[in-house]
């Protein structure tokens, strides 16, 4: 059932995202990007888009087939999109193989609890077989308090990356300052990262995992110290 997020698009240009904006569509190179477009622009809608390509090449247009075009919109106008999406996939039907069609009535339910990570086709589609089959929208609602309450708490940092980045502080301490810089950085990750969803930004790590980022800084900062005055004892010697 997980199929999140497949989408298919076309586009000429890389624009930026400013922060404001946030992640609507995918589509890959071809005419699914362009009926995109006249829907977004028929409905007033403004967009920026963005491509998962590398780079950006005039001279490669039409070879990088497997690129995907990332179209966002406004946060604001992020639910009217999406209804408008969902609105124009329901006069598509489901192909015969379409993993939707197997789906229980969970999967329905986690569908609709998360659609923001799922396509617009597959919630569209999701919700007219959940109403046909009478699901009760308290459950579907309670499962999405719970995904919203996850998202504000953040999750738990892997022990690889926080054993990373203290061995990283141990080894500054050794006099390697550029490992000083690099535990730095993963400290600063874990302190600072954000997810940006549509239902709002939030820590991309839980309080617990901030905490070790904000420890992990210090002694960072502290190695590379002790790590420059062993290399300038050592100097003298």
């Amino acid at each position: 059932m997980k199929e999140r997020l497949e989408h298919g698009a076309d586009d000429l240009f890389d624009h930026p995202v400013d922060d404001e904006f946030v992640e609507l569509q995918r589509l890959r190179h071809g005419g699914p990007a362009d009926d995109l477009i006249g829907l977004l622009d028929g409905a007033g809608i403004e967009y920026r888009t963005s491509s998962t390509a590398p780079t950006f090449d005039l001279s490669s247009l039409g070879a990088e087939r497997d690129a995907e075009v990332i179209f966002s919109v406004a946060a604001e106008d992020y639910p009217k999109a999406r209804d408008l999406l969902e609105a124009t996939y329901l006069n598509d039907p489901l192909p015969e193989d379409h993993h939707l069609l197997t789906a229980s009535d969970d999967d329905l339910i986690e569908i609709l609890a998360h659609e923001s990570e799922w396509s617009a086709f597959d919630v569209a589609h999701a919700r007219q077989m959940a109403k046909a089959r009478g699901l009760d929208p308290a459950a579907v609602q309670r499962e999405r308090e719970q995904s919203l309450r996850l998202k504000q708490e953040g999750k738990q940092a892997s022990r690889f990356l926080v054993l990373g980045g203290f061995v990283c502080c141990i080894i500054a301490g050794c006099g390697f300052l550029l490992f000083g810089i690099a535990g730095v950085g993963i400290g600063w990750s874990l302190v600072s990262m954000k997810d940006k969803t549509p239902e709002g930004v939030f820590p991309t790590y839980d309080q617990a995992s901030r905490k070790v980022g904000v420890i992990m800084i210090w002694f960072a900062v502290i190695a590379a110290a002790v790590g420059i005055v062993t290399r300038l004892m050592l100097a003298r010697w």
